[in-house]
């Protein structure tokens, strides 16, 4: 047990308890942030009425269509 402790909890197991929760814990802690980020920005885009959809909707095949176009021609 004394050999257990000392040399595999230690200089093993210790190292790869801080490499997991700095680097695993803090990757995982700050992707779950910017989600929460992102969505707090976009939430406007939700606005219900069927107008404002209808717009972008449209405003999106015009972008594509350009696109396209100058896709094509060049």
């Amino acid at each position: 047990l004394f050999v257990a402790r000392n040399i595999f909890f230690k200089n093993v197991a210790a190292p790869i308890a801080k490499f997991d929760k700095k680097i695993v814990d803090g990757t995982m802690e700050g992707i779950g942030n910017k989600t929460v980020v992102i969505s707090q920005k976009i939430k406007g885009l939700q606005s219900g009425k069927l107008q404002d959809y209808a717009f972008g909707f449209i405003g999106g095949v015009v972008i594509l269509a350009l696109v396209f176009i100058y896709v094509w021609t060049n």
